[in-house]
């Protein structure tokens, strides 16, 4: 029976019986939240638990009926949480929470009274119907003022376990009968502290007399029992939405980030469960690559500024705009059937309650890079920035001649509109003179970074309150590196040494980043928001490379710009109505990511003779230079509503639905150029800006040439739509069941144009399908502090733009020349999971999961020979299978204190050093892939092995304190992998694995004064070599070096 027919019947079933509301009703909590500060009553929070929802009074409070299961109290002012507590709501309860709000991070204290509270009466005994058993008797008393003795009129007396409110008269007394049994009372006013009594006994047929003195407020606080505050961004905010989520999921939050000292997304993501970051910039979930992983931001697919990858790049974005990081596991029908190993979900931080003003500056020392002698080369004048001034752009006799898609042309018999030898000389010349070739040293600097972030929100009206936060960041750093690189030739004895490298980079990052988030919050029942958000990353690589290449001695020099950026604009809304129980949530995102790489300057110098002296190489590529510009645009909009059903006995049921639109084009445009011709015999061993000089430019020496072929400029569109339902039912407050159906329609169209003939008929690569995909999951809470998880989900990868275009690009993490396929097909994925949780405290948890994804049509690299070496190409595998487990576990160690046996081996001096404030963090996945490819259809060496970017193991562990008083904390954290394939091997040749590495980072923090913080960083303290290996021999080995870092910020 299909899900759509599931969907039906459940959805007929939770109409049959009407009458479950009215039970529901019947059997309704009572449910009375209190809120003060220094005493005082705090209105106009907002309140939520289960699925009420409403705002404090003037004073402080909030009442309603709740229905009885596992739900939890929330405490928002405006969009930032104060509090969240897990709660058990028991069928006809009467409770009440009376929370305190203290000290400057406003930690929330919370007392709880309920009618099911121990030693409590139920609520049966406390009815008027339990009198004409056991009796009543009355509670008579005053209330008067610590400083001088006078009534307190107006005071509000609240009784646990009874829907009993009083307010004392004139003269502060008050009168009231109850029934027999103990009791705590309650005294609030909105001037005084407040007072609770416990143990209030009341007799039958007689008088009981409470008085109390209240101090004025501000003057002092009752002592109430602590709940862990859900802080938006918080370890106990996180470790709720995982364990309330119906799906399996990990959650970074902005404090964990913070504790490791990470600077952005790529580095807190290595520290979660299954994952690896490679390259510093790409996740792989669960051993699959970043292919088969997706990318959103506040619930909007956006487009990356990298055409090389179809997923953002996750170094893109800087912590200081996160407020955290869902990682989601297992797909349901809400989200883009665009799912592999798992969606990476960030969430921007949102307006604050109150002004908010910080600065923060930075520097570190790179081991192998701070004071070192690198290279560099004359850029622009405002390189600093991250923009180029236009020292990189086409020059104007150029763009004047290649104008609208024009191909550089020389003028001849068979072409006389051609450009003219003395044309194609000025246009040569002129081009060589607004180049640089000339590589100097440079002495690189430490790094440094800036950032800056203010926000603010201000009442409108009596319940309705506008904000904003606005953040701008910069960083400038260099890094220099060698890498040795080698390659082989297979044959009968082994493996023959062929190439043989040494590479020296001089890198510099720029990053700039610019946030603003504004939104208004109108009373409890709509929220509506807008975003702004501008990244960049700028680099500046010089590189030199020197050895032997097809039995050639020879140098090369690279010279390359790059501008990556990513602005999006984003609307949003969230609409509560009440009255329906209806939830309402649409965004609409516009985003460009462009990517440029204006005059990337590349040469060669050869070393005919073997004697030591490099000359200007006349092969095919001998030099170039290249402009190349991408711009990707992407329209989003959704649609999700939830609808909640009335009650029917132990069945609660929530129907979800919703509309998904994704209009995405691409523009990519690569025009190539070179010097090709003779020079003087004795020129050739000149500098390379020697050499172009424009004595040795014209018609009988170097003329330029336009080289770009003609896969290198496409166009493409995407239109891919997309609608689903989904059902949760959740039943005697243990099973939850959630079905699902999603149906995609998707076009996706890469049109390869060809510049050099312009009558050719274009390559066309096109996918046009629909998909329909199912999901199903089932959470079984099976003790209070436990609960088991089942899923199962089918779910897609489809190829990217740039890999169903013939067009060649350099895939930046093997470097090697990479070209797309027409004629892929989108892969298909069955995925299982299951996990068990188990959680010690709000923020302390283990969990154990196992999971299985079998894929139809998986996309592999395949290599091959080309005549310049070799190309990489993209095919679809016969199948794929990935499954494994993983383990996690964080902990405080405060419970080490209740093992009475310490004292009796005479460690009960541990308790003295403050165990509670340490805690440890550790996970480990294990994992198992494997991969069948045709052998018809490549020359794979081993066409069944593991996918290649898959680890079979990742592990972390993480220790870290933090003071009493949090003025301090440091943090100690490492990562590991197994050995990866990183290249497929082929003709007889081995695969080629990056081996692991461990990384080892410390953090520290303190806080000094009332806005002061400092922070220290050692990044990388083993430094362990980085190496790749085929069978025996070592491909590629370097070192990253350590980092030490240095940080001040100043908040208030």
């Amino acid at each position: 029976m299909s899900w759509r027919l599931a969907l039906v019947c459940l959805l007929l079933l939770s109409g049959l019986t009407p009458a479950g509301s009215v039970l529901a009703q019947e059997q309704a909590a009572d449910i009375r939240v209190l809120v003060f500060e220094q005493g005082r009553p705090v209105p106009g929070l907002r309140v939520e638990i289960g699925e009420q929802a409403g705002q404090t009074d003037a004073d402080g409070t909030w009442q309603g009926r709740v229905r009885p299961g596992d739900t939890r109290l929330a405490l928002y002012e405006h969009s930032m949480a104060l509090a969240v507590m897990p709660v058990r709501v028991h069928a006809g309860e009467v409770a009440q929470y009376i929370v305190t709000l203290t000290g400057e991070q406003r930690r929330a204290l919370v007392s709880v009274e309920s009618s099911h509270g121990e030693g409590q009466p139920s609520l049966e005994q406390a009815r008027p119907t339990a009198a004409v058993d056991n009796g009543e008797g009355v509670l008579l008393g005053r209330v008067v003022s610590t400083e001088n003795g006078s009534p307190v009129a107006g005071a509000r007396i609240f009784v646990s376990g009874t829907p009993i409110e009083a307010r004392t008269d004139e003269d502060g007394r008050f009168q009231f009968e109850l029934p027999v049994g103990e009791y705590a009372v309650s005294v609030l006013h909105s001037e005084f502290a407040t007072r609770t009594v416990d143990g209030v006994r009341i007799e039958a047929d007689s008088e009981t007399r409470r008085d109390f003195e209240l101090p004025p407020a501000g003057l002092e606080l009752a002592e109430y029992v602590v709940i862990e505050p859900y802080i938006a961004g918080s370890l106990s905010s996180v470790v709720a939405i995982r364990r309330e989520s119906t799906a399996v999921t990990d959650v970074l939050s902005a404090e964990q980030i913070s504790r490791a000292g990470d600077s952005d997304a790529g580095a807190a993501l290595k520290r979660v469960t299954g994952l690896t970051l490679v390259d510093g910039q790409f996740i792989y979930v669960r051993g699959l690559g970043e292919r088969y992983s997706s990318v959103r931001l506040n619930h909007s697919s956006l487009p990356s500024p990298d055409p090389t990858r179809r997923v953002l790049p996750m170094d893109l974005f800087p912590t200081d705009i996160i407020s955290q990081i869902v990682i989601q596991k297992t797909a349901d029908s809400s989200m883009p059937g665009q799912f592999g190993g798992g969606t990476v979900q960030l969430t921007t931080l949102g307006f604050p309650d109150e002004a908010l003003f910080s600065i923060g500056v930075s520097t570190a020392y790179h081991s192998k890079s701070t004071g070192q002698t690198g290279m560099s080369y004359p850029g622009g004048g405002r390189d600093w920035t991250g923009y180029d001034d236009g020292t990189r752009e086409v020059p104007p006799l150029l763009a004047e001649r290649i104008a609208d898609g024009a191909f550089l042309r020389p003028s001849n018999v068979f072409n006389p509109d051609g450009v003219s030898p003395e044309e194609l000389e000025a246009i040569g010349e002129e081009l060589a003179e607004k180049s640089a070739y000339s590589v100097n040293k440079k002495s690189l600097p430490a790094d440094r970074s800036l950032s800056v972030s203010a926000g603010n929100s201000f009442q409108v009206g009596q319940d309705s309150r506008w904000g904003f936060l606005s953040a701008v960041r910069y960083s400038d750093q260099w890094r220099l590196s060698e890498e040795t690189r080698n390659s082989f030739r297979f044959s009968n004895t082994g493996l023959q040494p062929r190439d043989e490298q040494i590479i020296q980079r001089t890198v510099r990052n720029i990053d700039l980043s610019a946030f603003l988030n504004a939104g208004l919050d109108l009373s409890d029942w709509t929220r509506l928001g807008f975003n702004l958000m501008l990244l960049r990353q700028s680099e500046d690589e010089t590189r030199f490379s020197e050895g032997i290449q097809d039995s050639q001695q020879l140098q090369r020099f690279s010279l390359e710009w790059t501008e990556n950026e990513l602005f999006s604009r984003q609307v949003y809304g969230e609409h509560r109505i009440e009255r329906i129980s209806l939830q309402v949530d649409w965004q609409h995102t516009d985003a460009r990511a462009s990517r440029e790489d204006p005059n990337s300057r590349t040469w060669r110098r050869d070393d005919d003779n073997e004697d030591g002296i490099f000359n200007f190489s006349r092969r095919a590529d001998g030099n170039s230079q290249s402009w190349t510009t991408v711009d990707d645009d992407l329209s989003n909009w959704s649609l999700d509503l939830t609808q909640t059903l009335p009650d029917f006995g132990p069945v609660r049921v929530t129907l979800r639905g919703g509309l998904d639109r994704i209009e995405r084009s691409r523009e990519s445009t690569i025009r190539t150029f070179s010097f090709v011709g003779a020079i003087p015999g004795d020129s050739g061993s000149l500098g390379q800006e020697e050499i172009l000089a424009p004595e040795l430019i014209g018609p009988r020496g170097l003329r330029l040439r336009e080289g770009t072929t003609p896969t290198d400029n496409y166009t493409a569109q995407q239109s891919l739509n997309a609608r689903y339902a989904m059902l949760e039912a959740d039943l005697f407050d243990r099973l939850s069941l959630v079905a699902g159906l999603r149906m995609e329609d998707n076009f996706q169209e890469v049109i390869s144009n060809n510049l050099t003939d312009p009558t050719a008929p274009p390559t066309v690569g096109t996918i046009d399908e629909s998909d329909e995909l199912q999901s199903a999951s089932v959470t079984w809470q099976f003790m209070d502090s436990a609960q088991l998880r089942l899923g199962y989900s089918e779910t897609l990868s489809r190829p990217d733009f740039r890999e169903i275009s013939p067009s060649p690009f350099i895939d930046p993490l093997i470097d090697l020349r990479t070209v797309g396929n027409p004629d892929l097909r989108v892969s298909s994925i069955e995925n299982y999971d299951a996990r068990i949780e188990y959680y010690f405290s709000e923020v302390d948890s283990v969990s154990l999961a196992w999971f299985s994804k079998d894929i139809d049509d998986p996309i592999e690299r395949i290599s091959s020979s080309g005549g310049s070496g070799t190309i990489i190409t993209l095919q679809n595998a016969l199948g794929a299978n990935v499954k494994g487990w993983e383990l996690d576990f964080y902990r405080g160690f405060g419970f080490v204190n209740e093992w009475g046996w310490l004292d009796r081996i005479r460690l009960g001096w541990l308790r003295e050093i403050g165990l509670e404030n340490y805690y440890a963090a550790a996970n480990y996945a294990d994992i198992t892939s494997s991969v069948s490819i045709d052998p018809s259809a490549s020359n794979s060496t081993n066409p069944d092995r593991a996918l290649q970017g898959a680890s079979p193991w990742v592990a972390n562990v993480q220790v870290g304190y933090n003071s009493p008083s949090e003025r301090f904390e440091w943090t100690l954290a490492y990562n590991n992998f197994g050995e990866r394939i990183s290249r497929a091997g082929t003709l007889g040749q081995p695969d080629i694995f990056e081996q692991p590495f461990g990384q080892l980072d410390f953090n520290f923090k303190y806080r000094f004064g009332d806005h002061w913080q400092l922070g220290l960083s050692i990044d990388n303290l083993l430094d362990p070599a980085v190496e790749f290996t085929q069978g025996d021999e070592i491909t590629r080995r370097y070192k990253r070096g350590r980092k030490f870092g240095l940080s001040f910020r100043y908040t208030r």
